[in-house]
């Protein structure tokens, strides 16, 4: 790898990139933060007698911890880092899935809850697709938006507009967009071309897909630790 290009841009939430980071360094490259959304809380009031959680984001449950006094539900997280901030939070009983959706639906779907008890799916405002089982209520409580940004760092401009920014890492759709957004309006978009685009599932593809990236490359499994050894 060129000294010249070593930049990798995290377009996560400030919060989130913090140990996106340091992998990232820890394997020779210089981490560029720059969020291009923003996590904006929205109140929420759960339900007396709700006692399983289902979590999506990590998001979601840092916004959770910071409005819910009781840590005594059962969680179901979609994969083992949003299970990790959890525990961080101070949730004890957590089942986590593989990672994705599917694993998520069919780890619900194989419980049998107590009579009369349901789920509660807290997310974001904007969610690539409901947590959906087969003969079970699952209700869903907003409990956070995603604002764009309006803009990013001039050191980030910068850095693209001499070719130094070895690789940008997209972890949703909404995020990948965002990006797209802030380079047209910028209008340098063609300083892409020596960047790669590493993406963590295949549904960012298309939002990337109208600038000349380098190349751009899918996570095998969507998960930080596939997406990060495409670096």
């Amino acid at each position: 790898m060129s000294d010249f290009l070593r930049y990798v841009l995290i377009t996560r939430p400030y919060e989130e990139s913090q140990d996106i980071a340091q992998e990232v360094a820890m394997q020779g490259f210089l981490p560029l933060i720059a969020p291009v959304l923003e996590i904006v809380p929205v109140p929420f009031v759960l339900p007396d007698d709700c006692q399983r959680l289902v979590f999506t984001s990590a998001n979601a449950v840092r916004m959770a911890a910071a409005s819910l006094q009781s840590r005594q539900q059962m969680l179901y997280c979609v994969g083992s880092h949003t299970a990790q901030i959890a525990r961080a939070c101070g949730w004890k009983t957590i089942k986590k899935a593989e990672g994705n959706m599917a694993a998520l639906n069919r780890l619900l779907a194989s419980e049998k809850p107590e009579s009369g008890a349901s789920f509660v799916h807290l997310s974001g405002a904007d969610i690539a697709a409901p947590v959906k089982i087969a003969g079970k209520h699952v209700r869903r409580i907003v409990v956070y938006k995603a604002i764009s940004s309006e803009k990013l760092d001039e050191a980030v401009w910068h850095i693209l507009e001499t070719g130094k920014m070895y690789a940008a890492l997209f972890f949703s759709s909404r995020s990948a967009a965002a990006f797209v957004t802030l380079a047209e309006r910028r209008g340098c978009t063609h300083t892409v071309m020596a960047t790669k685009a590493l993406c963590l599932a295949d549904s960012m593809v298309k939002s990337i897909s109208g600038l000349p990236w380098r190349s751009v490359q899918v996570a095998e499994t969507p998960d930080r630790k596939s997406l990060l050894a495409l670096l």
